[in-house]
């Protein structure tokens, strides 16, 4: 991730690779509209994942904690595919910090919760909800778009 959004005032420390395919994102925790206002541009909710929202593609976050961006590596046994423009951000949903994936380049399907982001070599991810409120799935769908 090359760029990063933070509330005024909060520490940032990068952004690293975890073992347990992931991301730890060294950033300070306070909501407000500006990460909010930069996950938001250039995507609309069409283009974005809530986790442990009501209604995934009927909002877009309002305050989030902090936002970074840029280029995702998914590792899978047959391929690494790298998706551009890739936004993350944190935010906070009743009793927990939940995670917002989006980008100019997926595209959701509401019924089912999940997205189909184009990727490098025109290779499609398709991207749902995991099991808690910082867990996506990604599939590799092994198909090209031609």
């Amino acid at each position: 991730m090359s760029k990063y959004s933070i509330s005024q005032g909060q520490p940032f420390d990068g952004v690293t690779s975890t073992s347990h395919p992931g991301l730890d994102v060294k950033a300070g925790r306070h909501g407000s509209s500006g990460p909010a206002s930069d996950f938001k541009a250039g995507i609309q909710a069409i283009n974005a994942l809530g986790l442990k929202i009501v209604g995934a593609w009927t909002t877009l976050p309002g305050d989030l904690n902090f936002a970074v961006f840029g280029d995702a590596t998914f590792a899978f046994e047959d391929a690494s595919i790298t998706c551009r423009d890739i936004g993350l951000g944190q935010g906070h949903h009743d009793t927990a910090n939940n995670w917002w994936l989006g980008s100019p380049h997926c595209f959701g399907v509401p019924d089912i919760k999940e997205m189909t982001c184009l990727c490098d070599g025109l290779r499609k991810l398709y991207v749902s909800q995991g099991d808690n409120d910082h867990q996506f799935n990604v599939r590799d769908s092994t198909e090209v778009m031609v």
